[in-house]
């Protein structure tokens, strides 16, 4: 994969957190791949919703809920 395939992210009503149901912040879309069960490379795409309660702790996530954290109080 290259550096310059796209990532999305949805703020507008995202889904539940699959594993504690509660509402998430956002919700990531972003190229993946994998070798399949003949051990070809396999391309598509993967969503990962971004959950307050669930990702802390997560590095992946921590600067997303930092932000959201910010933004909720006022700031820049």
């Amino acid at each position: 994969m290259t550096g310059s395939e796209e990532i999305d992210v949805q703020v507008d009503e995202p889904p539940a957190c699959g594993v504690c149901g509660q509402p998430t912040l956002l919700r990531i879309g972003f190229p993946s791949a994998w070798d399949n069960a003949r051990g070809q490379e396999a391309r598509g795409r993967r969503e990962a919703p971004v959950c307050p309660r669930c990702e802390r702790g997560v590095p992946a996530a921590e600067n997303l809920l930092a932000l959201f954290a910010v933004d909720a109080r006022g700031g820049t």
